[in-house]
């Protein structure tokens, strides 16, 4: 895996899979992101919030 960090202050966001067994395939090459270590702008709102309070919907990668 690749690791993907924050240049400005080194925080680890997530990780990239390049390498995986074949029960993790399908997440090869996708940007996998610590839902904690993330902050998100809300654009209608324009408020900044932890990502850990957003909503994301459940998506289903595995076919």
């Amino acid at each position: 895996y690749y690791l993907l960090t924050c240049r400005s202050c080194g925080l680890t966001l997530g990780f990239i899979l390049y390498s995986s067994g074949s029960d993790l395939a399908y997440l090869r090459g996708l940007f996998c992101f610590f839902k904690d270590s993330i902050i998100c702008y809300l654009l209608k709102s324009q408020m900044i919030i932890e990502a850990s309070k957003v909503n994301f919907p459940a998506v289903t990668l595995k076919e």
